[in-house]
């Protein structure tokens, strides 16, 4: 029921990308790859890559970490 990676704009495409090259990564990680973004904004892509079922959140704090969700 997930959209196609296609689908999704550049960044998220890199996002999910990102993740999946390097298999687990915390969002301290991220803000480095992504140093264009605001911080604001790539909490709000990572909240909708999870919403559609793209990356799973590993914890909920500061440490969490996130990984790409292996579709069936």
């Amino acid at each position: 029921m997930t959209v196609p990676i296609q689908a999704l704009s550049l960044r998220r495409q890199e996002i999910v990308c990102t993740i999946r090259d390097h298999k687990v990564v915390s969002f301290d990680f991220l803000i480095r790859n992504f140093r264009g973004v605001p911080v604001s904004t790539l909490h709000y892509d990572l909240l909708q890559l999870q919403k559609m079922g793209y990356i799973q959140k590993m914890g909920a704090t500061r440490g969490a970490s996130y990984t790409v969700r292996e579709h069936t």
